[in-house]
């Protein structure tokens, strides 16, 4: 596999991965907020702020992937 193949791969992960981030905090899923690694950032959190984060953490993760894909 050449590097421009797996950084083509890369960047499809990071902008599928921020994807979920955003539809699970616009979903609000209890399954998704309530799981044990995604409370290690939320413990403290009202959900609402959580619901925040995890939609600018996903905008953010899309930014990466964007960037990869745009630097190739």
């Amino acid at each position: 596999m050449s590097p421009v193949t797996a950084t083509y791969i890369l960047a499809f992960i990071f902008i599928a991965c921020g994807a979920f981030s955003i539809v699970a905090a616009i979903a609000g899923w209890e399954w998704f907020f309530t799981n044990m690694n995604v409370r290690v950032l939320t413990s403290r959190m009202k959900r609402s702020h959580a619901r925040c984060l995890y939609f600018m953490l996903g905008i953010a993760i899309i930014g990466m992937g964007c960037y990869l894909f745009t630097t190739v």
